[in-house]
């Protein structure tokens, strides 16, 4: 039997379909009681598919052991509930039940537990990073306000943050910069927390094989090679090494009709894997002027432009990076006193 589970927060429709024209619907609430409800009138020749939710992994982690198969649906490209007009809880959990059974449903790729877990760790170190971006953006507008021109490098530390209280307790009577002092304790504080996160996520980073694989490339440090593994997950999940450029949303979009072809703009992926490619890119320019993709980017700089130039070397890098952890060859350009400084780095912190 398939079984189609359309999610909500306080209860799930589930549609048990045998064929167009035996199936049925149950509701239960989502509770203890009526989630076990559910999972009891499922048996082990059952397949489930489930819409891409909050409570994705949670449910996938029940029903796994339960049933045949579990699938998560990415409704993003399931057209039939994204482009519905006569839309309820009913359809949308036939729809689920009665494509699984022809096998045309988008499945979202599951990744393993610890890279699960290194993307919650992710996602808190990126919100506290933003969060301190702020503040500092605030501290330099409130001096600013009143004819001082800070630099970032003030912020950069503890005593450069001394020394900006001090400078802000000089000026009296002014609430922007009466606030200075509440900016740099919460910096410090922010930067306690993310420190904590880091921790948390080089003990789960040294579970990852490929890490030392990705740690060769001279613009990579361990933290930025643990966030990409977390975004991509298994490098050997991607057929081709442009499969996992474009989940990464490096490869532009192109439009062609009558012979005619036309490419649009990069950004439909993962962003934040985009990110951290384009973060290697600027650190392997300025660190290795001499890497032979730093000479490209050079050249690429010169007849596009910065923006474009990163773009493509970041491209070129992370498909390097899928060549390396497939077929297991080391990088060409690999400096062994600096891999050797990182991976000691890295145990020491982990």
């Amino acid at each position: 039997m398939f079984v189609g589970v359309d999610v909500h927060k306080h209860s799930l429709c589930v549609c048990y379909y045998r064929s167009a024209k035996q199936y049925r619907y149950q509701s239960y609430p989502f509770t203890e009681h009526g989630f076990q409800a559910f999972l009891d009138s499922l048996t082990r020749r059952d397949e489930v598919a489930i819409e891409s939710v909050t409570q994705a992994y949670y449910l996938i982690d029940q029903l796994g052991p339960r049933v045949k198969r579990a699938v998560v649906v990415n409704t993003f490209a399931f057209d039939l509930i994204r482009r519905s007009r006569a839309k309820s809880d009913e359809k949308d959990a036939f729809h689920l039940a009665q494509q699984l059974s022809y096998g045309h449903l988008p499945e979202v790729h599951l990744p393993e537990r610890t890279i699960r877990d290194l993307r919650v760790y992710q996602n808190a170190r990126v919100a506290l990073v933003e969060e301190r971006t702020r503040l500092k953006n605030r501290i330099h507008a409130a001096f600013l306000m009143h004819g001082v021109v800070t630099a970032r490098k003030h912020l950069s530390s503890r005593k450069g943050r001394e020394m900006m209280r001090r400078e802000s307790s000089r000026y009296g009577g002014y609430p922007e910069l009466e606030l200075v002092a509440l900016h740099l304790d919460r910096i410090d504080q922010v930067e306690e927390q993310m420190g904590a996160i880091e921790r948390k996520m080089f003990e789960l980073g040294s579970h990852l094989p490929d890490l030392p694989v990705l740690l060769q490339v001279g613009g990579i440090s361990p933290l930025l090679a643990i966030t990409i593994l977390a975004e991509v997950g298994d490098f050997r999940r991607f057929p081709r090494s442009s499969k996992v450029a474009s989940y990464a949303g490096l490869v532009p979009s192109t439009r062609s009709s009558a012979g005619r072809a036309k490419s649009g703009r990069c950004g439909y992926g993962r962003k934040r894997l985009r990110t951290a490619m384009v973060q290697a890119v600027r650190s392997l320019t300025v660190h290795e002027p001499e890497n032979p993709l730093a000479q490209h980017y050079q050249i690429l700089k010169a007849r596009r432009g910065a923006g474009r130039a990163t773009i493509a070397v970041a491209r070129k890098l992370l498909e390097i990076l899928w060549i390396m952890v497939t077929t297991e060859v080391h990088y060409r350009q690999l400096v062994p006193r600096l891999y050797e400084t990182k991976l000691r780095r890295f145990k020491t912190a982990a």
